[in-house]
């Protein structure tokens, strides 16, 4: 999680970052609205689809009626007599557009029919119960004249005699087209086991099974179903809303362009330490400061970040943030409000000549808030701990009479002033010239160049060396080896301070570490 942070906030810059983040709302938004496009379009294609499978299934009811009544009216009556049943059943064909052939079935035997006249041959396929049967045949001679013809046989019981009407797949499948504009959608009808689509293709019942097919709308007689393919329904999806789908892209990248252009130069991580603030999350960390014996004598106050989500956020991915806008006052009154009420309670248990460190930039030496709050911490704990403010060089430190005299008074309450990162920044041998400090702070990077080269030796004995001719004590920083501090020790470093001896570490993990376990004034000495 922390490479992640360090990635976002050192990498990108926030132009970057607004980039980003305007692109990542353009495609959610276009997911979202494609989304309930989508939705919107499955609904109503639904809907189409059931609106057209009941015009579909009230087209075959009204032939079927039709028929039921001709059946009933013209031809039963002359079931007795073949001849004259066939000719006006021979005539009834030639004006119906639906019909293909009629026979009359009696005692399970044809009787009667307009292919073959009189048959006699059997006919089994009759459900007593049901006044309407369709059945379909594959190839039937016996009910339409090309005997390699398929047939939809309407069976319509009327009285103690069946009339079975003969029909041409095709004749159905007519009613199985859509005119629904922009609506793509397959109807099929499953009649006696088989299904029969829109091209009037056949299919066993079996393989309904594993088209996808959806119930719709059935009777007695005839089931209707509808089916989706990908085309279908990409173009159903497409057809109807291409405009609608033009429309939101374009509206919504002048919008993102709008928004880049409004937000480019907004500084994101300057509105999170604002929230911070408001709920807190800042909290101060120490870390021991040890003397040549060993000795803990101090400690200094570095701030974190506790993200409820990132968890814990180290300083160099906000500080630099914080002091250019500002708000780094807050954040160090933040965490001296925590660190006096937290010291109070062992101000008598520490040994003498104990510090306390606290960071500051030059805006904050100028800062009326932390001014006082240097003044609260002398006032209540200066009888006990000494209050250390490092100057930090991130910002070049302006030495102007206003700014000099404004150290004056921090030294006149009794604060010392130590020079943090002496050496690395701005221009470290002129404020030495300006400015009285207390201390020295070498920096990590010096102090990794002890048992290196021949050069690199030099660098570091001539930054003791100087220390040690303007007589100031001085502290080394990042200490992670005993060579290291066997080294400065013997060259007359006196402070130390890094992970040899100790992490940064919340305070009540400090207090339980160093502090709860001593005698008043004890010194306290640290273990390695």
């Amino acid at each position: 999680m922390y490479m992640i942070i360090r990635m976002i906030y050192e990498k990108y810059s926030s132009r970057q970052l607004t980039a980003f983040t305007v692109v990542l709302l353009f495609f959610i938004a276009h997911i979202i609205a494609y989304s309930l496009i989508t939705v919107s379009s499955i609904r109503s294609l639904e809907e189409h689809a059931k609106e057209g499978s009941e015009l579909a299934l009230n087209r075959i009811n009204s032939i079927v009626e039709s028929i039921s009544e001709q059946s009933k009216s013209r031809l039963y009556p002359l079931a007795g007599n073949c001849a004259e049943f066939s000719y006006a059943a021979e005539l009834y064909v030639l004006t119906s557009p639906y019909v293909r052939s009629v026979s009359v079935v009696k005692d399970q035997h044809i009787s009667c029919s307009t292919i073959a006249g009189v048959n006699g041959n059997p006919y089994l396929s009759v459900n007593e119960q049901l006044p309407i049967q369709l059945n379909y045949y594959a190839q039937s001679p016996v009910f339409i004249h090309n005997a390699s013809a398929d047939v939809v046989i309407l069976n319509i019981k009327v009285s103690d005699a069946h009339m079975l009407f003969g029909i041409t797949p095709q004749v159905l499948s007519n009613f199985l087209f859509t005119d629904l504009e922009h609506v793509h959608f397959r109807l099929n009808a499953v009649i006696g086991g088989h299904v029969l689509d829109a091209k009037a293709l056949p299919k066993m019942s079996g393989y309904m099974d594993h088209m996808g097919m959806q119930d719709v709308v059935s009777n007695p007689y005839i089931d209707i179903y509808y089916s989706i393919d990908g085309k279908d329904f990409l173009a159903n999806l497409v057809d109807p809303n291409l405009s609608t789908y033009l429309l939101f892209t374009v509206g919504t990248l002048l919008l993102c362009i709008l928004l880049y252009m409004f937000c480019k130069d907004f500084d994101w991580l300057r509105l999170a330490i604002t929230e911070a603030l408001y709920k807190k999350q800042f909290v101060p960390y120490v870390q021991p400061l040890i003397d040549s014996e060993k000795r803990l004598v101090g400690v200094e106050v570095l701030a974190r970040w506790h993200h409820p989500l990132l968890g814990t956020i180290p300083p160099n991915l906000f500080i630099s943030c914080a002091e250019q806008s500002g708000q780094i006052s807050s954040i160090s009154h933040m965490l001296m409000d925590r660190v006096i009420a937290f010291f109070e309670q062992y101000k008598t248990s520490l040994p003498e000549g104990f510090h306390i460190g606290f960071n500051a930039c030059a805006f904050e030496l100028n800062s009326r808030q932390f001014y006082e709050d240097c003044s609260r911490f002398v006032e209540q704990l200066g009888e006990h701990i000494h209050l250390v403010v490092e100057i930090t060089e991130r910002q070049k430190i302006p030495l102007t009479p206003v700014f000099l005299e404004q150290l004056e008074r921090y030294q006149k309450l009794g604060i010392e002033i130590a020079a943090d990162d002496f050496g690395t920044e701005h221009s470290s041998l002129v404020y030495l010239k300006k400015i009285d400090f207390d201390y020295l702070k070498i920096d990590k990077q010096f102090v990794d160049l002890i048992l290196s080269d021949d050069l690199d030796h030099a660098i570091i004995d001539n930054v003791i060396d100087l220390k040690r001719r303007i007589n100031i004590p001085a502290v080394a920083e990042g200490i992670e080896t005993i060579e290291q501090f066997d080294y400065l020790k013997d060259k007359g470093v006196e402070l130390f301070q890094g992970y040899h001896f100790g992490r940064p570490q919340p305070l009540d993990d400090f207090a339980n570490e160093h502090l709860n376990k001593v005698k008043p004034k004890e010194n306290l000495l640290v273990d390695f």
